[in-house]
């Protein structure tokens, strides 16, 4: 009498078909020597299922600075899943999109909520591995050719990090480097080097 909940087929097997209060009635015809029975009725409550979401593929790794990324995942249930950041300072969550704020590890926590016939869903996680860049080095415009005595002279450099650039001379009988001064020690070819440590994005850049 709860066909929403549950239904006998005609070999008098129950099939559950959502959670409620599923009525069972039972009778009986009369036959040669029998009146037909009372009708007998009992109830069964049918609790709702634990829901289960499973993430999709993991689209990491990732590297800083790459554009923001989709993640995916089902539930049994009708709910819709929501995605949020437990790692706010490396990744943010819109939807479904990522995206990239910081290297570390971005971790995604699925949720849904509850619907007629399954519990709130227990949180998932998803951690997407962000890489740090390649650190890049490019130096300012070469100094014009020195002539001996003619003084100190500067150089510049930039990076893609936020890390300084320190430079270094190659030729110490040449030239030395003090930060970004370069100071004229004898005649020939001053070959200056710049390096850059890691930072929380990039990694060391490679001397140039």
């Amino acid at each position: 009498t709860s066909p929403a909940v549950c239904s006998i087929t005609s070999n008098n097997v129950l099939s559950l078909l959502a959670a409620g209060t599923c009525i069972l009635t039972a009778t009986a015809a009369a036959d040669t020597n029998y009146n037909a029975a009372a009708q007998l009725s009992f109830s069964l409550t049918v609790n709702k299922a634990q829901q289960v979401i499973v993430f999709g593929a993991n689209p990491g790794p990732k590297t800083f600075g790459d554009s923001s990324f989709f993640v995916s995942a089902t539930t049994q249930a009708s709910s819709a899943i929501v995605f949020t950041s437990l790692t706010p300072q490396i990744c943010a969550i819109s939807g479904n999109t990522v995206a990239i704020l910081q290297a570390g590890n971005c971790i995604v926590a699925a949720n849904a909520p509850s619907d007629a016939n399954y519990e709130a869903a227990i949180q998932t996680t998803q951690t997407v591995v962000i890489n740090k860049a390649t650190q890049i080095i490019s130096f300012g415009q070469n100094p014009e050719s020195k002539v001996w005595g003619s003084g100190d002279f500067t150089i510049s450099a930039t990076t893609t990090s936020s890390s300084p650039v320190v430079f270094t001379s190659l030729s110490p009988f040449i030239c030395a480097v003090f930060g970004n001064t370069v100071q004229i020690l004898g005649v020939g070819q001053c070959s200056i080097a710049a390096s850059a440590v890691a930072d929380t994005n990039y990694l060391a850049a490679e001397k140039v």
